[in-house]
C-alpha cells in the first residue's frame, strides 16, 4: 500500500499538468470551429434569412390588445381553435451543422387557418455553442452567433404581414414581397 500511495504523490502533479496543458490546447482549435460556424451563419444568412410575405391580409380586431399596438397572432393549436382567422407556427427546425458548435435555420410562419395558405415567414440562421467542455462549466449559457443583419422579430413579421397594423421601421429590415 505504501507504494501506491508513493507512486500517486509522484505522478499528480504530472496528471494534473497535463489535464491543464491539454485543456489549454483544445482551445485554438474549439475557436477555429466557431469561427468556422460563424462563417457558415453569415453566408446562410446572406443567401435567405428575413421576412418573406405572400399576402398581407388585415388582423381582425380581436388581435390587437390596445388600439394602435402592433398585433398579437395566437399560436397554432392542436386540435385546431377555429375561432382565430391567422396563426403562428413554428417550421422545422433545420441543423445545417450537428455537436457542438451546432448551426440551426429556424423558421416562424403565419398561415391563414380556413386553407392553411402560409401568409408569410421569418426565416433566422444561428450558431450555439462550440467552447471546450471544460470551459463550458463556468457558463452554463453556451455562446452564439445570430444573423449578423437584422432578421426582425415577431412583432416585425405581424406589422409586415397585417395591412391594418402600425407599421414598423422598414429602414432597418426590408421584407421581400411575393405576390
Amino acid at each position: 500500500m505504501p507504494n501506491v500511495l508513493a507512486l500517486v504523490k509522484r505522478l499528480l502533479p504530472w496528471t494534473i499538468t497535463l489535464a491543464f496543458v491539454a485543456g489549454l490546447a483544445s482551445c485554438p482549435y474549439s475557436q477555429w470551429q466557431i469561427d468556422k460556424a460563424d462563417k457558415l451563419v453569415d453566408q446562410l444568412c446572406e443567401k435567405d434569412a428575413g421576412i418573406y410575405i405572400y399576402e398581407r391580409v388585415e388582423a381582425p380586431a380581436s388581435y390587437f390588445k390596445v388600439p394602435g399596438e402592433l398585433p398579437q397572432t395566437p399560436r397554432e393549436q392542436s386540435p385546431p381553435d377555429l375561432s382565430h382567422a391567422y396563426v403562428t407556427r413554428q417550421g422545422a427546425t433545420e441543423y445545417f451543422l450537428k455537436g457542438n458548435p451546432a448551426v440551426v435555420r429556424a423558421e416562424v410562419l403565419i398561415l391563414r387557418q380556413s386553407d392553411q395558405k402560409i401568409l408569410s415567414r421569418q426565416i433566422e440562421y444561428a450558431r450555439h455553442g462550440g467552447e471546450p467542455a471544460w470551459l463550458k462549466s463556468f457558463s452554463p449559457i453556451a455562446s452564439q452567433h445570430p444573423c449578423s443583419r437584422f432578421v426582425g422579430s415577431g412583432s416585425d413579421l405581424a406589422s409586415a404581414t397585417y395591412v391594418n397594423s402600425p407599421p414598423f421601421d422598414l429602414s432597418i429590415n426590408k421584407p421581400r414581397i411575393f405576390r
